[in-house]
């Protein structure tokens, strides 16, 4: 209720307050204001990248490890300086070391199968072109042969890929007229007396396979230019394709991540020590009369987010291991490239299906030596891998690690993912997931609830502004 004994406020004395209020008194612009400062904080996150990233991955990280730890400093084990420590030497030698090592030796065998496919590639093209050039059929191996073979065999594939001489159509079969004689008698085929080549009014003859490069065997030669052996020695060695240059921007590369994990690890150690500052200092920034609904949001998003986090992505960690393993096992080409591809696919529910089909075209392409080149070991092999991960996925690691479900359905997840990583990289992926799954709770606790009050008239705005 208004007060009787203060005066009405007029509209020209509100005028008048405006008029002499400075900018950061009136507020829409202060909403404003904040709102660009909270913009700008993110981007000059971003542009900090190099010291952001390694901050955020520390953040993460002690909120991943603060059950562990909590536990080790409940029973009186060690200390939360001592617990920190334990875990950035274990994490660096059982974890960073191994990566690293892993990391190159998976890049060689990655470089290794891109120079395979492209020398393949080129094999089959000049046999397919020499189809009676029984040495080239020879060199090619596994699926490569089976694609040849049937390229050649097959009228419609050879035709698709057979040399065009340019201006020319190619020749078209003629079809022998009907003719009524009598019983018995077969008309004779028709065919086209071969023509002189350059005759006014009469076709070339098609030119000799292999005479002239093919329309579709040109193209992708040219696209498999890119990826040949020395354009591959080239950029991996240096852009300018200097090799000293090339070894400066390896071993740049290699200072450039030990100094990343050197930060993380350093700002892990203070995270990990003073968690409770950490926690004291945000629960600080929020005002007295809003702690006991902000916390009621926070529960609730620590709950979605621990789930993820400490649940997902660690089952995804172990996969990766496993389909790694695996694959080695089985025979996969670049195991150490293809199986971490797949693990880090988990994270997606389902996604990883995909793994069986790709597993059996690098395994149809590259055969093995003996029976890990049948046709039955190719097929199986990855079906078993992936049995194998799906079980683990759905009735151990799962419900041991991860609990009940993170309310994070997959469009979210992707969406999130895809559009943090093309925005602005690893420093996006890393603020995509949270961020995601704070707004889905905020929107569905607060917002929804105002909105469906506003439709159905009991609420004069439908934003949750008034009274809140």
């Amino acid at each position: 209720m208004p007060d009787p004994t203060q005066p009405r406020r007029t509209p020209v004395s509100a005028a008048r307050e405006w008029s002499h209020a400075h900018l950061w008194q009136i507020q829409p612009i202060r909403d404003a204001l904040v709102l660009a400062a909270v913009v700008g904080l993110i981007y000059l996150g971003y542009k900090l990248s190099v010291v952001t990233v390694p901050l955020l991955l520390a953040l993460a990280l002690a909120y991943l490890f603060e059950p562990l730890v909590a536990l080790v400093t409940r029973r009186h084990w060690m200390g939360r300086p001592g617990a920190a420590l334990t875990i950035v030497v274990v994490g660096a030698l059982a974890i960073v070391l191994p990566i690293t090592i892993g990391g190159w030796v998976g890049i060689a065998q990655g470089v290794r199968l891109v120079q395979d496919t492209a020398v393949k590639s080129e094999l089959l093209f000049d046999s397919i072109e020499n189809p009676e050039d029984d040495v080239a059929r020879e060199r090619l191996r596994g699926g490569w042969r089976r694609i040849r073979d049937y390229i050649v065999r097959t009228p419609e594939a050879r035709n698709f890929f057979a040399p065009v001489t340019p201006g020319e159509p190619p020749a078209s079969p003629v079809i022998p007229a009907d003719s009524s004689g009598p019983p018995g008698d077969t008309p004779a085929p028709t065919t086209q007396a071969p023509a002189t080549p350059g005759a006014p009014g009469e076709p070339a003859p098609p030119a000799a396979l292999g005479s002239q490069p093919t329309t579709v065997s040109k193209m992708l030669r040219d696209a498999l230019a890119s990826v040949n052996v020395e354009t591959i020695s080239r950029k991996v060695f240096a852009a300018g394709g200097d090799v000293v240059g090339g070894i400066l921007n390896f071993f740049g590369a290699i200072g450039k991540f030990l100094f990343g994990a050197f930060l993380t690890a350093f700002f892990f150690y203070f995270f990990c020590t003073g968690y409770g500052k950490v926690l004291d200092f945000w629960e600080n920034l929020i005002p007295e009369r809003k702690k006991g609904r902000v916390f009621h949001l926070v529960d609730k998003m620590d709950t979605v987010i621990a789930g993820f986090i400490r649940g997902r992505l660690t089952v995804a960690a172990i996969l990766i291991v496993v389909y790694t393993l695996g694959y080695w096992l089985i025979g996969v080409p670049a195991p150490l490239i293809v199986g971490p591809i797949m693990g880090l696919l988990t994270i997606v529910p389902y996604a990883s299906t995909i793994a069986a089909p790709i597993a059996m075209i690098l395994m149809w392409l590259n055969p093995g030596d003996g029976w890990r080149g049948e046709w039955w070991w190719i097929v199986g092999s990855p079906l078993l891998i992936l049995g194998i991960t799906q079980f683990l996925d759905d009735w151990v690691l799962s419900p041991l690690i991860q609990g009940k479900s993170t309310n994070m359905d997959v469009p979210t997840i992707l969406f999130a993912s895809i559009a943090g990583g093309a925005l602005a990289g690893v420093y996006g992926l890393l603020l995509a997931i949270p961020v995601a799954a704070c707004i889905k709770i905020v929107l569905r606790e607060i917002f929804l609830p105002r909105f469906r009050a506003w439709s159905q008239g009991k609420a004069e705005d439908l934003l949750p502004i008034k009274g809140d």
